[in-house]
């Protein structure tokens, strides 16, 4: 059986690109064409173009072509500017604009910490604006080079097929390794499917296989634990919250959508590696070096224990294996917890860092709660 297929299928969709794409090209007439093309319209070069390049670059320094400075030059030095694919910083930024609309503020810095703090306690969404605006974090990975010399050039093509983002109509910024960030307003699942789209475009190309784990969290949702830290806490906490509490929410918005990216990565990676070890041992022992860690340090006998109770199951039936893969990260995450919790016992209860446990409980609980 095919363990993968306990995916959507609609995430795994495939483009095609034609293969002189890939062939070797003229220096000259392939700089200029990319370079006149930015030129005259730098907001919406085409993804094929990007993704032509990745696939050439890919192919060229496998091959150790005379042609790799020239590719890491030009998409370096285009790509990332075409696309706006900018700092971390930038995310939160926008995020400042963002809730000063939301919560109708022309300007955060002529308030008080105690307004500010009052305004998101008590601000209430009568238009549901705050369920309608998702952040987005995505971590990306190239599944096929894991095995090879070459998976440190997959994450140089990260820095350009990431733009798949703007494509899509999400706002994208890079978090640095492999991490990218976006804003999406209204139907944030389908946005989301046509991002996907775009990054299996790459799926067959010389080997490049691009994935991409995903998690959202709205705004309302940051308020939720926001609130709940604060009506919940003492008043330590509750300090802490005060100061910087613009801040605070934004961390925490963030912090749950890479919770969720976290979980369904590890979920998309257990089951890539149940149906590796199951058909292909000799694969599974080439990867699972660099795959373990996605998977949550997910031992052998865990994988062989899933594939052992679900290997003669089929349709329906594997949804109960969603629901082992997320007991099992529950199980991590309560480690994790425990973790932390002794550290700071030893640390004579660092006021921060009682925070961050704190609110590591209460945004893990409200994720895990969405799966259950």
């Amino acid at each position: 059986m095919n363990f993968e297929q306990t995916n959507n299928p609609e995430t795994r969709q495939e483009f095609s690109l034609n293969e002189e794409d890939f062939l070797p090209f003229d220096e000259q007439a392939y700089r200029k064409k990319f370079e006149t093309q930015y030129e005259e319209d730098p907001d919406n070069i085409e993804l094929k173009e990007i993704l032509a390049a990745s696939g050439k670059l890919d192919l060229y320094i496998r091959k150790k072509d005379k042609y790799i400075q020239l590719q890491i030059e030009i998409l370096e030095s285009r790509i990332n500017e075409v696309m706006d694919i900018e700092e971390r910083k930038w995310l939160f930024k926008n995020m400042d604009t963002q809730l000063a609309k939301f919560f109708n503020v022309d300007d955060f810095n002529e308030k008080s910490g105690e307004e500010i703090l009052a305004t998101i306690l008590n601000h209430n969404d009568a238009n549901k604006y705050g369920d309608q605006l998702h952040v987005v974090m995505g971590d990306v990975s190239f599944l096929s080079l894991a095995n090879k010399e070459g998976h440190a050039n997959g994450d140089e093509l990260l820095k350009n097929v990431g733009s798949a983002s703007k494509e899509a109509k999400l706002r994208a910024y890079r978090h640095g390794g492999d991490e990218v960030s976006g804003f999406c307003f209204g139907e944030v699942e389908e946005k989301l499917k046509n991002f996907k789209k775009l990054f299996s475009q790459c799926k067959k190309i010389h080997g490049l296989e691009p994935n991409i784990d995903t998690g959202t969290a709205s705004l309302s949702e940051a308020l939720a634990v926001f609130r709940q830290l604060y009506n919940n806490g003492d008043e330590q906490t509750q300090n802490i919250l005060l100061q910087s509490s613009l801040k605070k929410l934004e961390d925490i918005w963030v912090e749950l959508a890479d919770a969720r990216a976290f979980m369904q990565k590890t979920k998309d990676r257990i089951l890539l590696l149940m149906d590796m070890r199951y058909h292909d041992i000799k694969e599974y022992e080439e990867v699972i070096g660099s795959l373990r860690k996605g998977a949550d340090d997910m031992s052998d006998d865990e994988i062989d224990a899933l594939i052992e109770k679900y290997q003669d199951k089929q349709g329906e039936e594997l949804n109960e294996l969603k629901i082992d893969i997320f007991k099992y990260i529950q199980q991590k995450e309560d480690i994790k917890i425990q973790k932390m919790a002794k550290e700071l016992e030893e640390n004579n209860h660092n006021i921060e860092e009682e925070f961050k446990l704190l609110k590591k409980k209460t945004i893990t609980k409200m994720v895990l709660t969405a799966v259950f």
